[in-house]
């Protein structure tokens, strides 16, 4: 999943993150600060650890494989500049690319171009309108969309188109339709790509079930009881999503649970209670070794800090706790060993202003835009 790290704040209120970006949403004038490039880097082979906790709820090892976390396919760590949009423009490095077919909630690289969502009506901030626009060629719109994911190569995207009630795939740059997946009634959830298949999370009312489908074949089957709030690790060899401590999915309390795909030759799987996901689908590293969360009694205006777990085939252990700065909302990553932390000025975003900082896992922040107007800022992953 070639994801950009993501919020969307708009007005007074928070949505909730599908494909993304840090969107930052407020009404008044725009006196936004251009983000700098960031540079990303390797990995800390130790980082500080500021918790020794092991997550309680987690069992025993389920593989044999090495403690030490080792990458999994995926896109490769660059030092790409930040990714924005502001007064109808997107910014991505030197390149600025006018964008007037509304306001940018969320904002994905993909291939040579991006993609671009933005609100269905001025009301609804839960479906998007999907585009896909060049430097050189106009925007296109692809669908009228809930959840959406491109592939590592950012060549296709997987979205579940809501009028048409089915999961699509897209061919980028042609926007052509290559595959469809009929819910024959259900709602996804989410769609991810794990590889070249598409991974979907399906709420069929009774339970929400997890299907794996090769939109080349059409052949699809359910794999397992699905997730809430399921995201996919960068190059599809995790999954995660809350569950509720009995593993059913729907809990009013969930669980962290994190399983391999099919991608994996020996299968992970553990859960823990003590940790629970966050709103944003970007829970994953860039490399797909360290798992963001937010502890399980978070509530609230926003978490008071993030735990970083380790995802790999390893201990599962608490690799570092972040603490949030007043009137956090958020966080999402940098790269694998730097997170975004977003918030706002006032407990009223409409008139207190956003920022966006960057921080190392040992808590030291640098603060990367601020606005009190319409500004989207991301981080390609």
């Amino acid at each position: 999943m070639n994801r950009t790290t993501a919020v969307a704040l708009i007005a007074a209120g928070i949505v909730g993150i599908a494909g993304g970006t840090v969107s930052a949403v407020v009404r008044g004038e725009d006196t936004g600060t251009t983000p700098s490039p960031v540079s990303s880097r390797t990995p800390k082979a130790t980082p500080k650890v500021t918790s020794k906790v092991t997550p309680s709820a987690s069992p025993s090892a389920t593989s044999t494989s090495s403690p030490s976390a080792v990458a999994e396919p995926g896109p490769a760590e660059t030092n790409e500049p930040l990714l924005y949009a502001k007064g109808g423009k997107i910014h991505d490095g030197t390149r600025v690319v006018a964008f007037p077919k509304g306001r940018v909630q969320r904002l994905a690289r993909a291939g040579d171009g991006w993609l671009v969502a933005t609100s269905a009506s001025v009301e609804d901030f839960v479906t998007f309108n999907l585009w896909w626009l060049t430097d050189s060629t106009p925007a296109r719109r692809l669908a009228e969309v809930s959840s959406w994911d491109p592939d590592a190569d950012g060549r296709r995207v997987a979205a579940y188109d809501v009028n048409a009630g089915q999961v699509k795939v897209w061919s980028l740059p042609t926007t052509k339709v290559t595959g469809v997946y009929a819910t024959e009634g259900s709602p996804v959830l989410t769609p991810g790509f794990a590889g070249h298949d598409v991974l979907i999370s399906q709420d069929i009312g009774t339970q929400i079930d997890l299907v794996r489908w090769n939109p080349d074949t059409g052949h699809s089957k359910i794999i397992g009881i699905g997730y809430d709030a399921l995201s996919l690790s960068p190059g599809g060899s995790y999954l995660t999503g809350a569950v509720g401590p009995e593993g059913a999915s729907g809990d009013t309390n969930p669980c962290l649970h994190l399983e391999s795909t099919y991608l994996k030759k020996h299968h992970v799987s553990w859960k823990t209670c003590d940790w629970r996901v966050d709103s944003s689908p970007t829970r994953f590293s860039p490399d797909g070794t360290r798992l963001i969360a937010i502890p399980a009694d978070s509530d609230g205006f926003g978490p008071g800090e993030f735990g970083i777990i380790d995802a790999s085939d390893g201990p599962r252990k608490l690799v570092a706790t972040v603490k949030a700065p007043a009137l956090t909302l958020g966080a999402e990553w940098a790269d694998n060993d730097h997170l975004y932390l977003y918030g706002s000025n006032n407990e009223d975003t409409a008139s207190g202003g956003m920022w966006i900082k960057r921080c190392d896992l040992e808590g030291q922040c640098t603060p990367v835009a601020t606005a009190k107007g319409n500004l989207t800022v991301g981080s390609g992953l």
